[in-house]
């Protein structure tokens, strides 16, 4: 378990390096409400939003 751990922090690292040089962007496909959470989900779960979510307070 602390191998996989280790492994994901290096991922982690070298994926916030390539947003840095701007070789991988971050892609926001909407923006929800609070009040909107169970849609929110139902979207997720349903495969409607293919890249990131917002979640607006």
């Amino acid at each position: 378990m602390r191998r996989e751990h280790a492994l994901a922090g290096q991922e982690f690292a070298t994926m916030v390096e390539w947003i840095e040089a701007g070789k991988l962007s971050r892609v926001v496909t909407r923006r929800y409400k609070l009040d909107d959470t169970p849609q929110t989900l139902d979207d997720m779960m349903n495969r409607r939003v293919t890249g990131k979510i917002v979640i607006e307070m």
